[in-house]
């Protein structure tokens, strides 16, 4: 079965386009079918779009594909419906082929020498798949046609075959020539390289089979953000939890490694950066090698090893804070072409926007980076930002842009997080879910107790134990677990976020996090745990945080008298008026 991307047609899809994506569902799995591609560069009109773009080895198909009864009479192409009502349309052959040339020329700016060195075999069809249509004439082409008979009696992979060897016989004759065949390095490269102008990029979603399985259709917004990361070089990008941030930055490394570029991925969670590593798994070699996924210390900490073979860690917060940037400093270190930085409000300070610019080639100032900032989840840094705001508002200034819908959480959940904490949310109202469920308990016992009652009738339900994350402020010794598994007599077993063991089967472990481990991350069920203050600043954005990790279900437990809603309204965080005023005064 062929790769489909999306692998599931959306709302909009016509009857005639489900019908072809059926039948090029069928191909063998080394083909690729993209659906709905835009082409924001067309050689004739402002904006364009290929149905369906094939990419096997043979090269790269572009179908265009017409519903309805077509006609062309007196040269006029027209299109009826079941109602009757005719519409003139543009000749589906010559949009066929502007449309193959349009993206042959993207593909040439984007790939530069190497598109030449791969000798790319280009090819257009036309499928009407509700039609006999078989007129003839000199616009029309029969080699790149196949229409509803064909497509019923036809083998759609001979269909194809035919088309790209009537396309090579006409190169042949012309160049006295024939194209080579594509190798999967180059299949995989071209395929990321389109999946980002397409508007579709890998979900983020907790369980790594279904990441590696889903895709999810991007926002406007958000499609318009992978315009500009292609337009320019230095971005950041603002937006509250689930606005699909690393989603983005994730999805432009995968494209800027596929063109080559040497690519370095930041962030501050460790967890973050195991997961988003575990994703590269079944990546090509030749695209994997170009792309390093790291937290700003595990990186620093290689290179001091790699300079220094006698390094000497310490476990001090002192010595990663202060000791291990400045011995970072001091040494010859590998630098990338283009740097994407996660959870920036969390690592950016004086210190280490140094090591940052050492990383980089040009520097912030001169090289290529893009930065998303989420100025309501700053856990970690308190201090420092008013020498970063005047660096970047004077000297670098980057394009500021923004991401204002929600596209993780369902609307309760984001109603909800505005209720404890007082914080603004990014909203959807789109996405419609289960409502929140509110649990108060006295003693840790009668919590652990309602954790037992919430896990029963999640599997009782048919959720999978790898859909649910247990979270906590506290480490899993002072938490509702008290260190120890109360589960375990329902042989459920918890792998805690941070000691990862390999696991023989994911289904049975529920996973433990403190909140601060599960930054970046999400899962569709999330039990909070341990709520036993909600005013206080650390405790609303700690909350804040928790809550806008869940994707469909959300318990919340918390201490009897404590009241789930933010009291002081007055309360604001400098680090948000600091990060606030670096996006707007651009």
């Amino acid at each position: 079965m062929a790769k489909m991307i999306p692998e599931q047609l959306p709302k909009k899809a016509s009857y005639a386009e489900k019908k072809v994506f059926k039948k090029l569902k069928k191909l063998p799995d080394d083909y690729i079918v993209i659906y709905s591609l835009g082409l924001s560069k067309h050689i004739k009109k402002i904006q364009g779009e290929i149905d369906f773009v094939i990419i096997c080895k043979r090269g790269i198909l572009c179908l265009e594909v017409k519903g309805g009864k077509v006609t062309r009479e007196n040269g006029i192409w027209n299109v009826e419906a079941r109602n009757g009502h005719k519409n003139q349309i543009e000749n589906p052959f010559l949009q066929a082929s502007d449309n193959m040339y349009s993206l042959r020329n993207y593909l040439i700016e984007k790939m530069k020498n190497e598109f030449y060195k791969e000798n790319i075999l280009f090819a257009c069809a036309v499928v009407i798949p509700d039609t006999y249509f078989e007129a003839e004439g000199p616009d029309i082409n029969s080699n790149e046609l196949i229409n509803t008979k064909k497509l019923k009696e036809y083998d759609i992979k001979e269909f194809i075959y035919n088309v790209f060897l009537y396309y090579n016989e006409k190169y042949q004759a012309k160049y006295l020539q024939s194209k080579t065949n594509l190798t999967k390095t180059m299949i995989d490269k071209i395929t990321i390289i389109l999946r980002g102008n397409l508007g579709y990029a890998k979900s983020l979603s907790f369980d790594l089979e279904e990441t590696l399985r889903t895709l999810i259709e991007l926002t406007e917004e958000q499609k318009e953000i992978l315009d500009k990361m292609i337009e320019n070089d230095r971005i950041i990008i603002k937006g509250t939890g689930g606005t699909g941030k690393t989603v983005l930055l994730y999805e432009q490394t995968l494209r800027l490694a596929a063109l080559g570029y040497k690519v370095i991925f930041v962030c501050y969670n460790k967890s973050l950066s195991q997961y988003l590593n575990n994703m590269l798994g079944n990546l090509n070699n030749t695209i994997k090698e170009n792309i390093r996924i790291s937290t700003l210390h595990a990186y620093m900490l290689e290179q001091l090893k790699m300079a220094q073979t006698e390094y000497a860690i310490k476990n001090t917060e002192e010595y990663f804070k202060e000791e291990v940037p400045q011995d970072f400093l001091q040494i010859n270190n590998e630098k990338y072409d283009v740097m994407l930085i996660d959870e920036a409000q969390d690592i950016l300070n004086s210190t280490y926007v140094k090591c940052l610019e050492k990383i980089l080639n040009g520097g912030l100032k001169d090289g290529s980076w893009y930065m998303c900032v989420d100025e309501k989840q700053n856990l970690y840094n308190n201090t420092e930002l008013q020498e970063l705001l005047h660096y970047i508002k004077n000297e670098i200034r980057p394009t500021i842009t923004r991401l204002t819908k929600n596209c993780r959480n369902t609307k309760q959940i984001s109603n909800f997080n505005y209720e404890l904490t007082n914080i603004e949310q990014s909203t959807n109202e789109n996405i419609y879910g289960n409502d929140v469920q509110k649990i108060t308990y006295r003693y840790n016992n009668n919590q652990q107790d309602e954790v037992r009652n919430i896990i029963k009738n999640l599997q009782s339900q048919g959720i999978r134990n790898s859909e649910v994350v247990i979270l906590s402020k506290r480490p899993y010794k002072y938490s509702v677990f008290e260190g120890r598994n109360f589960l375990e007599d329902m042989s459920t077993k918890i792998e805690i976020i941070g000691e990862y063991n390999n696991r023989e089967n994911t289904n049975e472990y529920i996973r433990f996090s403190t909140i601060r481990k599960f930054k970046g991350l999400e899962c569709n069920v999330v039990i909070l745990c341990d709520v036993d203050s909600v005013n206080d600043e650390e405790s609303r954005m700690l909350n804040y945080v928790a809550v806008s990790r869940a994707k469909t279900l959300l318990y919340v437990l918390y201490k009897e008298g404590v009241s789930l809603h933010a009291i002081d309204k007055s309360v604001n965080n400098d680090i948000e008026k600091l990060v606030d005023q670096l996006l707007h005064n651009n």
